[in-house]
């Protein structure tokens, strides 16, 4: 291993995010199982993800009760790391969707959309250091907070990142259990359960699963790296990212006729905008960068202009308004725009087709980083 590497390795910090209902053990599980992995992991912080209820539960059964230092204390966690408190920073609690109140449940619809905002921003918050590996737990909850919480994990999670679950079996899971059950203790000898039978400590078995998850970060991120922001926005980014890079569609072109199609829809553009259009789609097949200013687009777009001859396109001998475009830089960024409506309307708004449209954004034309399949026909 390399300087470099072992540096890296060295100063990486641990984060454990977990979702957390009414029973906060999920916390002390998922810690307990951490530490005894080969070699141990010991979160260096520790965000809960939970409901105003939640969070009393927390407060009531691993704080106040000390059983959280109890656990700090069993598996030898050292000054500086499992921080944990009572907190808003340590236990984050949804906001309702007016931002007015906390929840106590996510029991609406209204209710699941402001979760999965929540879970993201708070997973965000941790991806975007490059020198922090989060482990997220998903055992607590509702379904639907652990469904958004690995599909947040989807969205955002990097290589070294994890996504877990705990497993406790019966009757250690058992909220009935007298002493609760939190972690491994060696204080509590026995437990009794329900039905008056009694359990060694020692029998108690906890297993932590790492669950694989596909990631698509790396498909997400613009040219400043900059990712999405709401949960739905970023769905739906990455599923145009996906659709654009398994099945590009097909762009074909026929000057002869000026006859304009993405897979099966029709385009229909004028002369000026089909000559743009022409252009682009030649310099995306070149493998050429968009171009940069209005000025540069110009200049190209009459050179283009030049070449084209009427048997190529014969529309030009019927078309005044051709040249009309081509007096300055202005005009010419302005069919850049007219352009790329035109497609839009053809187009709608399905993620599939974003790939096709050149978009005039931040003063830079041309195709994006899709790459449909583009076709010159002579008829």
């Amino acid at each position: 291993m390399d300087d470099h590497v072992a540096e890296t390795h060295l100063s990486e910090r641990t984060v454990l995010i977990a979702l957390c209902g009414l029973s906060p053990a999920v916390l002390t599980e998922t810690v307990w199982a951490l530490a005894h992995e080969t070699p141990a992991t010991i979160p260096d912080r520790v965000v809960a993800v939970t409901t105003t209820t939640g969070r009393t539960a927390i407060r009531h059964d691993l704080l106040d009760s000390g059983v959280w230092q109890r656990l700090r204390d069993t598996i030898g966690a050292s000054a500086g790391t499992l921080a944990f408190g009572n907190t808003g920073d340590s236990i984050r609690v949804f906001p309702a969707a007016d931002h007015s109140s906390e929840l106590a449940d996510i029991a609406e619809l209204a209710d699941n959309v402001i979760a999965a905002d929540f879970i993201l921003e708070t997973l965000r918050q941790f991806t975007e250091s490059p020198d922090t590996r989060v482990v997220f737990s998903i055992a607590g909850g509702r379904k639907t907070m652990t469904a958004l919480a690995a599909l947040a994990m989807t969205l955002l999670g990097r290589q070294h990142d994890r996504l877990c679950h705990v497993l406790v079996p019966a009757p250690f899971d058992s909220p009935a259990l007298s002493p609760r059950f939190f972690f491994p203790n060696a204080e509590a000898r026995e437990y009794c359960a329900a039905d008056g039978t009694s359990h060694s400590a020692d029998s108690a078995r906890i297993m932590l699963c790492d669950i694989p998850f596909v990631r698509v970060r790396y498909l997400l991120a613009d040219e400043n790296h900059r990712l999405p922001g709401a949960f739905m926005r970023t769905v739906e980014q990455a599923n145009a990212k996906i659709a654009g890079s398994t099945c590009p569609p097909v762009l074909r072109l026929c000057p002869k006729t000026m006859a304009c199609s993405i897979d099966d829809l029709t385009v229909k553009l004028s002369a000026a905008e089909f000559a743009m259009f022409w252009m682009m789609a030649e310099r995306r097949r070149k493998g050429n960068d968009l171009y940069v200013g209005p000025d540069a687009l110009f200049e190209d777009f009459n050179q283009f202009a030049e070449g084209i001859t009427t048997g190529q396109m014969p529309e030009l001998l019927h078309s005044g308004r051709f040249d009309s475009w081509r007096t300055d830089a202005r005009e010419v960024s302005r069919l850049a725009s007219k352009l790329k409506r035109s497609i839009q309307r053809a187009v709608g708004s399905s993620p599939r087709y974003a790939v096709c449209i050149p978009n005039p954004v931040r003063a830079r034309y041309g195709f994006g980083k899709g790459n449909p399949q583009i076709k010159i026909v002579d008829a």
